[in-house]
């Protein structure tokens, strides 16, 4: 066996896994409040190259796709405040500094970037807003829209995504009054189709309903 990295500093995790288009295999590094990642070509998985080197207070997660870095972090922008609820970042493939990060989707004081999930023609990316989690689809053409909910109060997340080539997008949906249930959608057609849903014995869901009221504290 061939040792391809050891991680010297023990408040650090690790973690390996495989870019989205299968190019490359990273290792990710991370701590409380700094992360590094280091990849390799999964055709010849032998030296492993930084993204960009860690720094405290700077935390990143990167995927690849279509060519280039897809990345979400809190790094400083160009006027040194930091992006405390994220932001989406693109990057050359041979990246190996932070210089080359590119914003794409900007940070912004109202939405936190929890999550995202590269599509051939599309990314949905999880974000939390006035306390609601919600699913954004941002085209490659720029158009972006949300995924619609039943109800004005619930939570919705990302779930398996295994293919990128697909118009389908899987996620899960729960309300106070809706089990959680798993549904995908085909982003080009509109078409909703329920997977699964859990069962919740002697409930019926025609006997509530859900609202959400907002008052002046």
């Amino acid at each position: 066996d061939q040792l391809l990295y050891e991680e010297a500093d023990d408040s650090f995790y690790l973690g390996i896994g495989r870019t989205r288009d299968d190019q490359f295999i990273c290792i990710s590094a991370e701590s409380t409040v700094s992360s590094e990642t280091r990849c390799t070509p999964a055709a010849d998985p032998v030296n492993f190259s930084v993204l960009a080197a860690r720094e405290r207070e700077v935390e990143y997660s990167a995927d690849h796709l279509a060519g280039r870095w897809v990345i979400r972090t809190n790094a400083p922008g160009a006027d040194g405040l930091p992006a405390r609820n994220f932001k989406l970042v693109t990057a050359p493939t041979g990246c190996t500094t932070r210089a080359q990060w590119r914003d794409w989707v900007a940070h912004s004081e109202d939405v936190y970037i929890e999550d995202f999930e590269l599509f051939d023609g599309y990314t949905a990316i999880s974000e939390r807003s006035q306390g609601l989690e919600r699913l954004r689809l941002l085209r490659a053409d720029g158009r972006q829209e949300y995924v619609k909910a039943d109800e004005p109060a619930y939570s919705m997340g990302l779930d398996v995504n295994s293919e990128p080539a697909t118009p389908w997008l899987r996620y899960g949906y729960t309300s106070m009054t809706t089990p959680a249930t798993t549904f995908e959608l085909n982003v080009e057609t509109g078409e909703r189709r329920q997977l699964k849903q859990q069962p919740v014995i002697g409930y019926d869901a025609g006997q509530y309903c859900t609202e959400r009221v907002w008052v002046e504290a």
